[in-house]
């Protein structure tokens, strides 16, 4: 980190407010940072690990107090780097899967098909008791 607020190898926690091919914006508990800043950034994704320089384009106060937005800009990502932006980009972008239809058991077992679509239940039958000789 180049800040002369912070002491070097400092960690700052920060949850990832936006991103795009050109930067991020993070949300921050501290307000120390300010534009100008530049700073080391590691975000791990489902696509893998993003460790990058950003330097620090704007701020703004966050939803809570003590917050803030800092808006930043990738210096040189390596295409790794912008690699995994990129698949994490596509996988957030991508449409919504269509939400899955009902099916009820003995539709997804494929049984008794005829007797849903019925418009009257069939009847029940009891079952026949069994006699056997000697037994009362």
């Amino acid at each position: 980190m180049v800040c002369d607020r912070l002491v070097p190898g400092e960690t700052l926690s920060a949850v990832l407010d936006d991103i795009s091919s050109g930067g991020v914006a993070l949300a921050l508990a501290d307000t120390r940072v300010r534009e100008g800043d530049r700073l080391r950034v590691r975000v791990r994704v489902f696509e893998g690990t993003i460790d990058t320089e950003v330097r620090v384009m704007s701020t703004r106060g966050g939803d809570t107090a003590g917050t803030i937005v800092a808006g930043c800009a990738f210096l040189d990502p390596s295409p790794h780097a912008s690699d995994i932006v990129g698949r994490l980009l596509d996988r957030l972008n991508a449409p919504a899967a269509a939400p899955q239809r009902e099916v009820g058991v003995r539709a997804a077992l494929g049984i008794g098909a005829e007797a849903e679509t019925a418009s009257e239940p069939a009847p029940r039958v009891a079952p026949t008791p069994v006699r056997r000789p000697g037994i009362a």
